[in-house]
């Protein structure tokens, strides 16, 4: 009876040290799983910060580009109102060399505007009239 049960108890014995090494071998690829997802977060986390860094640069650069392309802009007009002032002026010009006889002159309606002469274009200071 004795040695009964002790083979009993050697039997559980066994039961239980089997178990326990399903659970220590079951420990050891909770662990192992644990460290795989430990490096997929920290290899996600890299990613994240590199997104972010290359989206704050790329919103910095945008930003650039767009004050740039403003400016560009502005110049553009600027230009645009200089090259107008130049034909305004030069549409002057023409007007007072040649009255009358250039699209854009102001004397067209048919009245004649008072010639004076330029001491340079006549040669003797005075204004013909």
């Amino acid at each position: 009876m004795i040695d009964q049960k002790s083979q009993n108890q050697l039997s559980a014995l066994q039961s239980l040290t089997t178990q326990a090494d399903r659970v220590t071998a079951s420990n050891g690829q909770v662990l192992n799983t644990i460290q795989a997802v430990s490096v997929a977060t920290q290899e996600t986390l890299h990613s994240v910060q590199t997104s972010v860094q290359f989206v704050r640069d790329s919103s910095g650069r945008s930003q650039e580009v767009a004050e740039w392309v403003n400016d560009l802009e502005n110049r553009t007009e600027q230009i645009g109102e200089t090259v107008e002032a130049h034909g305004k002026n030069n549409d002057n010009i023409t007007n007072i060399a040649a009255p009358g006889q250039y699209p854009g002159d102001q004397r067209q309606n048919g009245s004649q505007p008072s010639r004076r002469c330029r001491p340079r274009l006549c040669g003797s200071g005075r204004s013909n009239q």
